[in-house]
């Protein structure tokens, strides 16, 4: 069974009154890291770290990554790590920022464009996850890549919490901890880099946009008319509406399908969520 194009789309929007009542959303929760494997209470990276006495870290997630784990375009309403053993120090000051990057790997320089979310403010860390709400939504256009920082300063010394991690393939994490009260203004010092980095739940609204259809298939050749069709849309649909072509078709995200006659066949793939629908045709040809 050999596939091929051309490819043809459809759009429909969903236009909202000012008479219909609002569209109601409900905040997604996505969750970056395996949560495995903790840091000892005198090892880094460690947001919540003060052992000594202040620590500041830049955290960078991929686009790629994010997208992967189902997040698109839209606000970032909260942002939090994964404790397994907490400390019982109070963090005086700490402070959240999260900005956009370009960079694909962290250096031993601190990277710009970060604004704060949350803080400056006393935190405690509990075991489980420990949730930053943000002071004011951060806009996440689902394509750049994520550059998290967390900075305080302590007066005193104490254990580090041990927090979930999860090594990546590339650097991820930068920190500096110090006794130095400039830890958080001071962009020099001793950088560290580390691909161990903290486990991340990300709370966020996605962009009011209807989906844009998209489907892989497997395989590209058959005989036996088995064809596995693997969805890959864009910005969460919710609704999944196949026809095969022979009369048949499914409401599954990703269905498997079995041709019985040899021939040509028009797949069409129509996705909905609250804000429209895209349809995706694609004649799909079968000569064995």
């Amino acid at each position: 069974m050999i596939f091929t194009t051309p490819w043809t789309r459809r759009n429909a929007l969903v236009l909202a009154s000012t008479f219909l009542a609002p569209l109601l959303i409900a905040q997604i929760t996505t969750d970056i890291g395996t949560g495995i494997t903790f840091n000892p209470p005198n090892q880094y990276p460690a947001p919540y770290g003060n052992q000594a006495n202040g620590s500041r870290h830049q955290v960078l997630v991929l686009a790629s990554e994010l997208n992967a784990a189902g997040m698109t375009a839209g606000d970032i309403v909260s942002l939090g790590f994964n404790v397994a053993v907490p400390s019982p120090t109070t963090l005086l000051g700490f402070t959240l920022s999260i900005g956009t990057t370009a960079e694909t790997g962290l250096t031993n320089l601190w990277q710009p464009g970060t604004t704060a979310v949350w803080g400056p403010q006393d935190l405690t860390a509990t075991s489980g996850w420990n949730m930053h709400p943000f002071d004011t939504p951060f806009t996440w256009d689902g394509l750049s890549n994520l550059l998290i920082e967390t900075c305080f300063s302590n007066g005193f010394q104490s254990e580090n919490s041990g927090m979930y991690r999860t090594a990546t393939g590339f650097t991820s994490v930068s920190y500096r901890q110090t006794p130095n009260p400039n830890v958080c203004t001071f962009n020099g010092g001793m950088i560290v880099n580390s691909d161990q980095r903290p486990d991340l739940r990300f709370e966020w609204n996605p962009s009011e946009i209807p989906p844009v259809a998209a489907f892989t298939l497997s395989p590209a050749f058959t005989c036996n008319g088995v064809v596995q069709f693997t969805d890959a849309s864009q910005y969460l649909p919710d609704t999944w509406v196949w026809d095969f072509g022979d009369l048949s078709g499914s409401s599954d995200a990703s269905p498997e399908h079995t041709y019985t006659t040899d021939g040509v066949y028009d797949v069409t793939l129509i996705v909905t969520n609250a804000y429209g629908s895209d349809t995706l045709h694609n004649p799909q040809r079968s000569p064995c």
